[in-house]
């Protein structure tokens, strides 16, 4: 079972995907690959539910590694994961 304080870090992690990524952009230098990636997506947020890991890294012209990583810097344990919270933040 998870413990209270494991929960209380999911729930303080989780903010929505948007946030995130607002957040990411605003915190990163231009110069960092990330920051593109996170840019590119943040614009084709309604594209992501329908998308796979490989999509993705292609409309960002980066890998699907770099993607994976982003992914974890916006404090997700992988796409799936993210993917899951901007579909049901989009519904």
């Amino acid at each position: 079972s998870t413990s209270r304080r494991q929960r209380q870090m999911c729930i303080r992690d989780r903010r929505s995907a948007f946030y995130n990524l607002i957040n990411f952009i605003n915190m990163t230098s231009i110069h960092d690959v990330y920051w593109g990636a996170a840019k590119t997506i943040l614009k084709n947020i309604y594209k992501i539910p329908d998308s796979s890991i490989t999509d993705v890294a292609k409309m960002c012209y980066v890998s699907t590694a770099t993607i994976s990583r982003l992914c974890r810097k916006l404090s997700y344990e992988s796409f799936t994961d993210f993917k899951k919270d901007v579909t049901m933040n989009l519904h």
